[in-house]
């Protein structure tokens, strides 16, 4: 996933971070778009990876500040 934005948590725009999540249906969690938000601990990934029936899915990473 390319990054594109500020400077934070030590993670420069235009970064790639490796994302290795599946539905339960088998699809990658980045298969449709994604929203990802910052938190007070680190970011937030909200995703619908699945068509037609589907849920959203919410993953969380603490990322420690250099």
């Amino acid at each position: 996933m390319q990054l594109i934005g500020r400077y934070e948590y030590g993670i420069e725009p235009g970064s790639c971070l490796p994302i290795s999540l599946f539905s339960p249906k088998g699809h990658v969690a980045t298969r449709n778009p994604v929203f990802l938000e910052n938190t007070t601990q680190g970011i937030k990934m909200y995703a619908v990876p699945d068509d037609d029936q589907s849920s959203m899915l919410i993953y969380e990473t603490n990322i420690s500040k250099k």
